[in-house]
């Protein structure tokens, strides 16, 4: 069994890390869907019913924006169906993070 350690225990830097990479790999995903459908951000504001300003932000990972389910009806209108996949790599993050401290 792998070792867990609550979160306010954690390094900050390796919390706020962690949230930051999650909403980039989000957000390249969102135009890369976008761009192989030729959907604009105007055209999926329109597709959502969302503001042109509330859709620049989830491309660029403003973390508000990122209501859990707002994040598979993006995808459903751009004709994709998300999976989430964790990966095994939080070790290879930690370490120079941990390093820093």
């Amino acid at each position: 069994m792998s070792k867990t350690t609550p979160l306010n225990e954690l390094p900050e830097s390796l919390v706020e890390y962690s949230r930051s990479r999650f909403r980039e790999e989000l957000s390249d995903a969102v135009w890369q869907a976008m761009q192989a459908q030729g959907i604009s951000r105007e055209h999926l504001g329109a597709l959502l019913d969302l503001p042109d300003s509330v859709v620049a932000g989830i491309i660029q990972g403003d973390d508000c924006l990122f209501e859990i389910d707002r994040i598979p009806d993006i995808f459903t209108v751009l004709n994709r169906a998300p999976h989430f996949v964790l990966g095994t790599d939080l070790d290879e993050l930690r370490q120079p993070i941990d390093e820093a401290d």
